[in-house]
């Protein structure tokens, strides 16, 4: 077993750091159900995740080597590299260095420059997600201090400092120990939310459909009614809103005109020209000819391999299709304690 993998089976043991602010909702990236999946079966990385994987353990030491020049302080990995809290055994963490004569965690990260949201360097002003993940690891650790240190775009380098918070680490602590009993423990899955990932595991679960269509309303399906009509209401409201939003980016760019964009105190707004892009393609009459000039092959054997190639078929996995349709006679019913408008406002916030 590599030592990733051992590293993944360790993790499955409980919850860590990463993948508490996804238990919470907060994690940009991952949801409850992927958390949820990643302990119960053994999921596959994907080709993405392989590679952030590996670059994110090849800059480590780049990153360390930064903090340490600027600090003074002495950092090093923990051993073992998963390390359960003294009183939680499901409360994990993977920190990944610990400076304990400084008494604090140093977490060592890289953020893409146009996904960067921290703020001044030297102040707590880090990614909501990264707040919860020191607070965990605070706890497992049992420190006062934690220490981010971000190459930012790999042009520069900053540390943002966080403090311990015992409200917020006992709070954090009964959620996460809430949500291992209630999920993990008992293999029920979470709640159903909004992210891709409980589409792409819906899509999964049940691949085929058995041609049946059940009947359902009011009186035997109440809840599953409220979300029928959003699902249609919604729907129109989002073919609203995008109407609305095609009308204002058009109002905007003839305003733009010729220029490169517009600037005000609620931020900018750019329309520049991108640059050219180039990809390459083969010119199969032309790889044809040349292989009948290189190997003298009649022409009309030629023609008959440019036919059969003008007539290749790929096969296309077909999906299944989520479609609503409005019956006609009820063109505009609602969802009982809403209205059109209300919906729409939500909508636009």
């Amino acid at each position: 077993m590599s030592a990733r993998a051992q590293w993944l089976e360790a993790r499955r043991a409980g919850i860590g750091g990463s993948d508490a602010a996804a238990i919470l909702g907060l994690d940009p990236w991952r949801s409850p159900l992927d958390v949820f999946r990643s302990k119960v079966e053994p999921i596959e990385p994907t080709e993405d995740e392989i590679f952030l994987f590996k670059l994110g353990h090849r800059l480590e030491p780049v990153i360390a080597g930064l903090y340490t020049d600027e600090t003074k302080r002495d950092i090093y990995s923990p051993d073992p590299e998963v390390v359960q809290h003294l009183k939680y055994p499901e409360i994990l963490g993977s920190m990944d260095r610990l400076a304990p004569a400084d008494g604090r965690v140093v977490e060592l990260k890289s953020e893409h420059q146009f996904a960067d949201k921290f703020g001044d360097p030297g102040t707590d002003q880090v990614p909501e997600h990264y707040v919860i993940q020191c607070a965990h690891y605070m706890a497992v650790a049992d420190l006062d201090r934690c220490d981010v240190a971000v190459l930012h775009g790999g042009f520069k380098f900053s540390i943002y400092q966080l403090h311990r918070d015992l409200e917020l680490e006992r709070s954090l602590i009964d959620q996460l120990r809430g949500w291992w009993a209630d999920h993990v423990v008992k293999r029920v899955e979470p709640a159903i939310d909004a992210s891709e990932s409980w589409a792409n595991f819906l899509a999964i679960k049940y691949p085929f459909s058995k041609g049946k269509v059940i009947e359902v309303d009011e009186n035997s399906h109440p809840a599953l009614m409220r979300d029928v009509y959003n699902v249609l209401n919604y729907r129109d409201v989002l073919d609203q809103v995008k109407g609305r939003l095609d009308l204002a980016k058009n109002a905007v760019r003839a305003f733009i005109a010729e220029n490169d964009g517009i600037r005000g105190p609620w931020g900018k707004i750019t329309w520049r020209l991108c640059k050219d892009t180039t990809r390459t393609e083969v010119n199969f009459d032309q790889v044809l000819e040349q292989l009948a000039k290189r190997y003298e092959i009649p022409s009309s054997e030629i023609d008959q391999l440019r036919e059969e190639a003008m007539e290749t078929k790929v096969a296309k996995k077909g999906g299944r299709r989520f479609v609503p349709k409005r019956a006609k006679e009820v063109a505009e019913q609602m969802i009982p304690d809403s209205t059109q408008e209300e919906l729409f406002e939500d909508a636009h916030g």
